[in-house]
């Protein structure tokens, strides 16, 4: 039997609102609520169901009041919800930035 996302994960996902996700593909935008962060990956929640998953590398700004973090990401995993108007979208993060390593940390620290 396959384990579950959750089994395979490095290190435990917290959650987090508040944070937006721009992710860009070759020819569009598309943004989304981020739902929960780790240092590897995240969940973005009401995205457009036109955001087709390919396996390709995608870029994403995510914005937190002041801080802006650039960071190249691929999906893993979605999932159609709201009669399929929306679909949520786990991403990994690609060589994640020092700054979002640090960020992530500090959150964590809060909770």
């Amino acid at each position: 039997m396959k384990n579950s996302i959750n089994e395979r994960r490095k290190t435990k996902r917290m959650e987090l609102k508040g944070l937006i996700a721009d992710i860009a593909d070759r020819s569009w935008a598309f943004n989304g609520w981020i739902d929960d962060i780790s240092p590897e990956g995240f969940k973005v929640s009401y995205l457009s169901p036109k955001f087709t998953i390919h396996s390709i590398k995608y870029v994403t700004a995510i914005s937190e009041f002041q801080n802006i973090f650039k960071i190249i990401i691929k999906p893993c995993w979605n999932k159609k919800v709201g009669c399929g108007y929306y679909q949520e979208v786990g991403f990994k993060v690609i060589n994640p930035p020092y700054e979002w390593s640090n960020f992530i940390l500090d959150k964590r620290v809060l909770v």
